[in-house]
């Protein structure tokens, strides 16, 4: 529901349908405001999110010093001692 003065309030309704006394039909239920929850669960999400892109970078950051060790550090060492063995 948008309230007059803008701000959006959430609603959560509940409805039965019931036969009155004479023979019409009524509706018996609840009207509950959701707004509190539903913003919970906005900032759950996003916080989610947040935790989901830093864990990527986090992964991406392990994998290139990964690479950058085992793929370039290792041969690197090897050219080394190879050069300073044919030195000697």
């Amino acid at each position: 529901m948008q309230m007059p003065d803008g701000r959006i309030k959430h609603i959560h309704m509940i409805a039965n349908q019931m036969p009155s006394r004479n023979g019409d039909l009524e509706y018996v239920g609840a009207v509950i405001e959701i707004t509190a929850a539903k913003n919970a669960d906005e900032a759950l999400f996003q916080a989610q999110s947040q935790l989901a892109r830093v864990t990527r970078l986090t992964s991406l950051g392990e994998l290139a010093a990964s690479i950058a060790h085992y793929d370039v550090n290792q041969p690197l060492a090897a050219i080394r001692s190879s050069g300073e063995a044919c030195h000697r």
